[in-house]
């Protein structure tokens, strides 16, 4: 089990087949520099962090490793900060994104193209998240717009076991960190679904947890550095 993401390019399928190429184009380019950016911070390879990216048409799944699990939250702000800096750079090619967040399972299966694929109920679940119904969203004072995150009862509660402590809490006010009360729906298959919708500061993307061999890795550049520099 780990965390699963899934953001949802609002209007997708009303675009032009230009403009759907575009945003496509433009979002791949923009997220393989956010997450190669993210995971060079902390002194992790991309890999260490995100185990799969599964494309849904009108967006995607982003799958965590399991060794960062509990990272789901800090990672789908991230991924809306950096898609909405892509709107405003591409004059409102797209019109907004949702994001939900899950811990679930996330099986990876080899597809008939030979590429790895993902299955499980814990995608399911995720994107279960985002077809919750507009009266509830309205109903939360703090969800602004249609750019909103939604995160699940277990999701946030492993978010809270792995970031807990004074520090993080400061720093959850420093990003305007805002969570609303836990909503309780059901889907059209009549399972039920809790979760909370969130909102923060769209200006920062927070790096994942350093690894605990952090200060061999950081010597190990230095090294290698100096070694070029030769």
């Amino acid at each position: 089990m780990t965390d699963i993401i899934l953001f949802d390019i609002v209007g997708y399928s009303l675009l032009s087949d230009k403009d759907q190429y575009l945003t496509i184009y433009f979002m791949n380019q923009k997220l393989k520099e956010i997450l190669q950016l993210l995971c060079g911070q902390s002194f992790l390879k991309t890999e260490e962090v995100i185990l799969g990216f599964a494309p849904t048409g009108d967006g995607a799944y982003v799958i965590l490793n399991h060794t960062v699990a509990g990272y789901g939250m800090f990672m789908a702000i991230a991924l809306r900060t950096t898609l909405l800096q892509l709107q405003n750079q591409t004059n409102n090619l797209f019109s907004g994104l949702r994001v939900a967040v899950h811990f679930g399972t996330a099986a990876p299966i080899e597809d008939l193209t030979n590429k790895t694929n993902y299955v499980g109920s814990g995608l399911n679940d995720c994107a279960r998240l985002l077809s919750v119904g507009k009266e509830i969203i309205k109903a939360q004072w703090h969800v602004k717009d249609e750019n909103y995150i939604i995160i699940s009862t277990p999701a946030y509660s492993l978010f809270k076991e792995k970031y807990s402590g004074k520090d993080n809490e400061d720093f959850l006010k420093i990003i305007k960190f805002e969570i609303g009360d836990e909503i309780v729906f059901k889907d059209k298959h009549q399972k039920e679904h809790r979760a909370f919708f969130i909102e923060s500061c769209r200006l920062v993307a927070i790096t994942p947890p350093k690894p605990k061999d952090v200060e061999k890795r950081m010597n190990d550049l230095i090294k290698r550095h100096d070694e070029n520099k030769t």
